[in-house]
């Protein structure tokens, strides 16, 4: 008994490793994610023109279906109105009336043939991307100008040749595959969410943040050059040696460190993708930077870095891919309770990308204040920590 016990706990930690590591790869899959990032813009344009979202899968991928359009048309995290949005198999007099006369194959198709319209976006969930009535489905779709969005497996089977946008799971495990389409399907709904309902509307005036109610539940995003480090302007610091901390900045971070749960670094390293620096600089870099710090009391729980040239991929700001990356591996952040401190308008535009709060320091450039961008400013981190 005991040895079939510890025999199913290796297996539990095997199922769960192997979840793990198809994850992993999804947040190494730079064109997966920049798939993604173009259907939250898609979804969010669908319903500025005032159309619709349909989801269509089968068996447990309908199960998945009806979760997220539920999300959408009940809520993701935020109180706010009602989002057009629908299940398609939710009708189970037209479901069975229609594979009874037509055919199981055209369930989906009819249906769309009748409410689908120009603009509309039909999401259809698929782990093979044969499932022949989503196939189907598309079809009708693409006939109506609707933008068609892919869930499948590796391949995309049939339907990669259907859809607009693909955003195929890079595995061939069925279950493996459904918890990922899971897992990008609620990043975005929450990412269209905040996207549409305007996050910086809501956060700027509406509900200003007081820094006394910031306590160790906070997590504090900060940017490198220019708020903890001297800036190179119109270029990058390359190496080591040509990073130096501005006055004073690594014994902030006892003080931030104590007042945070955690603090967590967000970076563009364009340089690097110039070929102007290679990761070997950055990582000298940066081990420069945690050791002074560490040694001056404070702790930056980890470093994330953009190195992409393109200014449309997902992991660089003022997009939020560094931000859902921060919450892959520390689940507990609650951007709710979060603050980016940068210099940049990049850096308000990513705090309000992952909705969190933003504070801008002057410290290279003038922005001009009120900004819907910018909850508060300071002249620099120091200025900064010591409001708190």
């Amino acid at each position: 008994m005991v040895s079939k016990t510890l025999n199913m706990k290796e297996q539990i930690r095997q199922l769960l490793t192997s979840s793990i590591d198809t994850k992993q790869k999804l947040l190494n899959d730079e064109a997966l994610l920049n798939a993604v990032q173009q259907v939250v813009d898609v979804i969010v344009n669908a319903f500025n023109n005032g159309n619709s979202v349909y989801f269509c899968g089968n068996g447990g991928s309908a199960a998945d279906a009806q979760h997220l359009a539920a999300e959408f048309s009940g809520r993701f995290y935020k109180d706010r109105k009602a989002l057009p949005a629908e299940a398609l198999h939710c009708n189970t007099s037209y479901l069975t009336a229609v594979a009874n006369d037509y055919g199981f194959d055209r369930i989906y198709a009819r249906l769309i043939e009748g409410i689908g319209k120009k603009g509309d976006v039909l999401i259809g969930l698929s782990t093979s991307g044969n499932s022949k009535n989503i196939v189907a489905a598309f079809e009708t779709a693409q006939s109506k100008k609707m933008v068609t969005v892919a869930f499948t497996g590796i391949t995309g089977g049939v339907l990669k040749t259907l859809s607009d946008y693909l955003i195929n799971i890079p595995s061939s495990d069925t279950p493996r595959i459904q918890e990922c389409h899971m897992l990008l399907g609620h990043i975005i709904c929450q990412l269209v969410e905040e996207k549409y309902f305007g996050s910086s509307n809501q956060k700027q005036n509406s509900s200003p943040f007081d820094l006394k109610d910031i306590d160790k539940t906070w997590t504090l995003f900060l940017d490198r050059d220019g708020v903890i480090n001297e800036d190179k302007i119109g270029s990058y610091i390359f190496n080591a040696a040509e990073f130096t901390f501005i006055t004073g900045a690594p014994e902030l971070f006892k003080k931030l460190t104590d007042k945070f749960k955690r603090i967590i670094v967000v970076t563009n390293q364009r340089g690097i993708s110039k070929g102007l620096m290679t990761l070997e600089d950055l990582d000298a870099i940066h081990n420069k930077m945690l050791t002074a710090v560490e040694a001056a009391g404070g702790k930056i729980e980890k470093i994330y870095f953009a190195t992409a040239n393109d200014n449309k991929d997902f992991m660089r700001k003022p997009n939020a891919g560094m931000a859902l990356a921060a919450k892959h591996d520390f689940p507990d952040i609650d951007f709710s309770k979060s603050i980016m401190v940068g210099n940049n308008i990049t850096d308000m535009e990513f705090a309000r990308n992952a909705g969190m709060y933003a504070v801008f320091l002057s410290t290279t450039m003038h922005v001009e204040l009120p900004n819907p961008l910018i909850d508060m400013s300071f002249k620099d981190l120091k200025e900064f920590a010591e409001s708190l």
